[in-house]
């Protein structure tokens, strides 16, 4: 109990080798008293994978949350609370892995069940649809995705107030749903009070505040303040390479967003300098072939194309769409911008009967 307790302090306390570890040797000391069948050896399955978690090894969280899942469905059955939450995990596991057609999967089983475990009011309800709504924008469903954050959030205002990092974090939600039909006003309110509430409950240094400050500062881009947009882009990318380290997912997405930002102002040298951090970073954490390596393939390619660079951004493009199409619906707007990509890659070579189709074609989904 000790080193499972020790294990979780210290994933808390970000020392993630020695908390993975630590658990290693509680799971093997439970297994070895209670049998593979108890509800202890589940939790500490469960422990594991919140540290893979953490460090953005979801692929190998994932043997983890099934054997869970195993174990509890062995011992309750189908309808039981530590089900319902090994469902969910494994869900947002596959939509943190770009598979977001799975994760719906998983993630529309789990408010069910928690509406038979708990009734049409509860936090895990909530966070539940909040999950499910995260995995429909995943596949580019903003208008089934809306209602879920926006009844999520209600919910949770009924039940934890008007503070609370779980209500932050469908603000955050809401608000790029809201980014995503050009609701920029609306969503930097949203951006705003979610930024306000996690100051006010975490303190200024956090990762979720850098994470909530480099999507502010894409809408505040997006709104016209170019400069404002920027320089929060850069205060969230030095505070999270501060508080994850150097080689996190999110550092990697801020700094993928901030390259394209940067390719638009013309930044050229700092713009490639970024998308090469991100792209290494992502290949070493997630894998050569996760669509967030596929994303900023495409952000590097438009760069390509912004510097005269066509053979190579064509060659990114086309990588990008490869990678992307392996997990992601064929009318999925990143698919369309690869395809772009494409297109005006040859249009540079001046190859314009090849161009014609590829932006043709990738009108619809842009």
């Amino acid at each position: 109990q000790s080193l499972n307790h020790l294990g979780e302090a210290l994933a808390l306390n970000a020392d993630y080798p020695e908390a993975e570890q630590r658990l290693l040797e509680a799971l093997s000391i439970r297994r070895q008293l209670l049998g593979d069948l108890h509800p202890d050896v589940a939790a500490t399955y469960t422990a594991l994978a919140d540290v893979m978690s953490y460090t953005g090894e979801y692929a190998k969280g994932e043997p983890y949350i099934k054997e869970a899942l195993r174990i509890r469905k062995a011992l309750y059955g189908e309808v039981h609370a530590d089900v319902a939450e090994s469902v969910g995990d494994l869900g947002v596991n596959y939509g943190e892995r770009g598979n977001f057609q799975q994760a719906e999967v998983y993630l529309r089983q789990a408010p069910a069940l928690q509406r038979q475990l708990h009734g049409t009011v509860h936090p895990d309800l909530a966070e539940a649809m909040n999950n499910l709504a995260w995995a429909l924008m995943g596949l580019n469903q903003p208008k089934q995705a809306e209602p879920l954050y926006r009844l999520s959030l209600e919910m949770n205002r009924q039940l934890l107030g008007d503070a609370h990092p779980g209500l932050a974090a469908i603000l955050n939600n809401l608000a790029h749903v809201l980014q995503s039909r050009g609701d920029y006003a609306g969503a930097e309110r949203a951006y705003r009070e979610a930024l306000a509430m996690n100051r006010k409950l975490l303190g200024e240094s956090h990762p979720e505040i850098a994470v909530l400050m480099s999507l502010l500062g894409s809408v505040v881009y997006k709104k016209g303040d170019h400069d404002a947009g920027i320089q929060l882009m850069r205060d969230s990318l030095s505070m999270g390479r501060s508080e994850l380290g150097s080689e996190h997912p999110n550092v990697a997405g801020t700094a993928s967003d901030l390259a394209y930002l940067l390719t638009l102002e013309g930044d050229y040298a700092d713009a490639q300098q970024l998308i090469d951090e991100s792209l290494a970073i992502r290949r070493k954490v997630l894998g050569a072939e996760h669509p967030r390596v596929g994303s900023a393939l495409a952000v590097k390619a438009n760069l390509l194309v912004a510097m005269g660079r066509f053979e190579e951004a064509g060659q990114e493009a086309r990588e990008a769409e490869r990678i992307l199409a392996l997990s992601l619906p064929a009318d999925h707007w990143q698919l369309a911008m690869a395809k772009h990509l494409q297109g005006a890659s040859l249009l540079g070579l001046r190859k314009y009967a090849a161009a014609e189709p590829l932006l043709v074609e990738s009108m619809d989904g842009l």
